[in-house]
């Protein structure tokens, strides 16, 4: 069996308002949907990774 393993990902950048607590308005899923929820805290650090991973990623040759 070779089943295809597809993954559709939605990235959402908020500011949260209240401590501990963050609210997701707007997702393209429906009432009774199972999803995973992953949250990252966006810092400068984090931010130069993720221009030197996709800087690697889409180096040219």
């Amino acid at each position: 069996m070779n089943k295809k393993l597809t993954m559709n990902a939605h990235k959402v950048s908020l500011t949260l308002t209240t401590d501990g607590e963050a609210t997701l308005k707007g997702l393209p899923f429906q009432a009774g949907e199972t999803v995973e929820v992953i949250v990252l805290e966006k810092s400068a650090r984090s931010r130069l990774f993720l221009f030197d991973f996709r800087s690697r990623l889409f180096k040219r040759s």
